[in-house]
């Protein structure tokens, strides 16, 4: 009879095992869900952010690094390039890192546009300073290195379609989203607007 119980226990062991790990891992991706979500809302702001520096012809590079002096914020530019260095207290480091680097990568897209648009002298400064300045991507440091091998040879004329497309490879097209477009569409008018039903079919606005 211990036999059969110890198996049993032993069973239910195994069960127990195997649902504290579906657990745990329903938890990781809850997690990484959380995450993801709170970068794309960072991402919304920081490509306002791009924008309007565009607007002033103005290319913005970020970087963070831990500070509890808030006068420690610095600020540097040539009069079109902007650095800036962010300082952050534990609790705000990890976010702001994120933030600077969707920035960046707004920055980095348009210095890639930038090369592959036949100005490859103008991205490679802006490169050369992502490079120099960006503390947020340590993995994309290689790819940096790419993209500067090939703005330095699009500058001397070589090469000039291998060039293109490894940077075409390198890039990436962040689109756009509903939640950067909610300002340029024209408002539906309401006398009452707690009468607004969302779900409601006809109560959507089209862009101007």
């Amino acid at each position: 009879m211990k036999k059969p119980m110890l198996f049993c226990g032993g069973l239910l062991l195994l069960v127990l095992a195997a649902y504290c790990q579906q657990q745990r891992e329903a938890s990781r991706e809850e997690l990484l869900a959380f995450l993801n979500s709170r970068g794309f809302a960072l991402y919304v702001l920081a490509r306002e952010r791009f924008i309007a520096h565009e607007a002033r012809n103005e290319t913005w590079i970020l970087s963070v690094r831990r500070s509890v002096d808030p006068a420690s914020l610095k600020k540097f530019t040539d009069g079109k390039h902007v650095v800036v260095s962010l300082p952050a207290l534990d609790f705000e480091e990890h976010g702001l890192r994120i933030y600077a680097s969707q920035c960046n990568a707004l920055t980095t897209r348009k210095a890639d546009l930038l090369a592959m648009g036949g100005k490859p002298s103008e991205a490679l400064t802006i490169y050369r300073l992502l490079r120099r300045f960006d503390s947020s991507d340590a993995a994309g440091v290689s790819e940096m290195e790419a993209r500067i091998k090939c703005a330095e040879k699009l500058a001397r004329n070589e090469e000039v379609e291998t060039q293109l497309a490894k940077l075409k490879e390198l890039t990436t097209n962040y689109g756009s989203c509903a939640a950067e477009r909610f300002e340029m569409i024209q408002a539906v008018f309401r006398t009452n607007l707690l009468h607004v039903d969302f779900e409601a079919s006809g109560e959507s606005a089209a862009p101007r």
